[in-house]
C-alpha cells in the first residue's frame, strides 16, 4: 500500500460515514451532472470551481474547523472572498473585519485540469489522462505576529503561519472523494514547501523525490527549516559540490488506483533508494551569514 496512506488516514481518524453525509447534505442543490465535477467553462464563473457556492464553502468551513481555529487566535467577523473570473486561477481567502492586506489570514488558488503525466518508466499509463485538482497556491499568516529568535520567517512568508495545512488538506481531500478526481497536484516553488508537503505527497519523478529526501539527511538534520530554505533561495547550497539550484516538479497526492500503484511499485521505490545515495548536499554557511546581513528585514538573526 502507499506508504503515505497512513498519514492522510490519520486526517481522516475523526471523520464519520455520518459526517461525510452531512456535508454532501449541504451539495442538494446541486445536479448529477454538477457532481461530476464539471470544468468552470460549462458552469459559468458564479460558483468556485464551477461548483461550489459561497453559502456551501461556508458551511464547510464551520464544520470542519477552519473558522473556530481562526476564532481561537483572536480571529473574528470573517470575510470570505471568491474570484471566479479567470478558469485557470480559483482564487478564495479568508479576511477579518476588512478585506485588505494586511488582513488576510489565508489564500488558496485552486484549478481542475485532465493531465498526461510524463512517467519516469513504462507504466502502460502514459497515454492516460488523470483528472486532477491542482494547488498552485497556498499560503496562511497571523499578520497580527511578527517573526522572532525562535520562528524564524521562511522565504515568501510576511507573518507567521497560522498551522492551517491539514484542516484544508481535509477539505480538499473530501472534495476529489466526491468527485472521483485522480489526485492532488502542486509544484512547490520553495524547498521548504515541498519538505512540509511531503507528509502527504511524493514527487512524480524518483529522483527528485530522492534529491529532496538526500537534502533532509544531509542539511534538515543539521540546519534549521529555515537556513535550508533561504540558502537554497540565495544559492549557499552545494550538490555534489555544484552549485544547487531548487527543481521544480510535481508533486502528488494520488488517490486514483493506477497512480497509488505506480508509487507502490518496486520500480518507483528502488529507484529512491538507489539515488538517494548519489546526492549530497552541504551548505556555504560563510557565504550564507554574509548574504543573510544584508537580509535583515526578512530574516530575523
Amino acid at each position: 500500500m502507499y506508504t503515505k496512506y497512513e498519514n492522510l488516514k490519520s486526517i481522516f481518524k475523526n471523520l464519520t460515514k455520518e459526517e461525510i453525509q452531512s456535508l454532501e447534505s449541504l451539495d442538494l442543490h446541486l445536479t448529477e451532472e454538477d457532481l461530476l465535477f464539471p470544468p468552470p467553462e460549462e458552469r459559468g464563473f458564479e460558483n468556485f470551481l464551477g461548483v461550489y457556492s459561497e453559502e456551501y464553502i461556508k458551511a464547510s468551513f464551520e464544520k470542519y474547523g477552519i473558522f473556530s481555529m481562526l476564532e481561537e487566535k483572536g480571529f473574528n467577523n470573517f470575510k470570505l472572498v471568491i474570484d471566479t473570473k479567470n478558469i485557470d486561477r480559483q482564487r478564495l481567502a479568508i479576511y477579518y473585519e476588512e478585506t485588505n492586506e494586511n488582513n488576510l489570514l489565508c489564500e488558496i488558488i485552486l484549478k481542475r485540469k485532465d493531465l498526461k503525466l510524463n512517467f519516469p518508466f513504462t507504466t502502460g499509463l502514459e497515454n492516460k489522462s488523470f483528472n486532477f485538482l491542482i494547488v498552485e497556491w497556498l499560503y496562511s499568516q497571523n499578520p497580527q505576529k511578527s517573526f522572532t529568535e525562535n520562528r524564524k520567517p521562511l522565504p515568501g512568508q510576511k507573518h507567521p503561519g497560522l498551522n492551517m495545512a491539514r484542516n484544508v488538506l481535509k477539505l480538499l481531500l473530501i472534495m476529489c472523494k466526491k468527485r472521483k478526481i485522480d489526485g492532488i497536484l502542486n509544484i512547490p516553488e520553495h524547498y521548504h514547501n515541498a519538505q512540509l508537503y511531503s507528509k502527504y505527497f511524493s514527487y512524480l519523478s524518483p529522483i527528485n523525490e530522492a534529491r529532496r529526501r538526500a537534502i533532509e539527511r544531509d542539511l534538515l538534520s543539521k540546519h534549521e527549516l529555515s537556513t535550508v530554505s533561504w540558502g537554497i533561495d540565495l544559492n549557499c547550497v552545494y550538490e555534489n559540490n555544484e552549485e544547487f539550484r531548487w527543481f521544480v516538479s510535481e508533486q502528488i497526492i494520488p488517490l486514483n488506483k493506477q497512480l497509488i500503484n505506480f508509487f507502490n511499485s518496486q520500480a518507483y521505490n528502488e529507484s529512491i533508494s538507489e539515488n538517494t545515495t548519489k546526492y549530497i548536499y552541504n551548505i556555504d554557511l560563510d557565504k550564507w551569514n554574509s548574504l543573510k546581513k544584508n537580509i535583515q528585514n526578512y530574516i530575523c538573526v
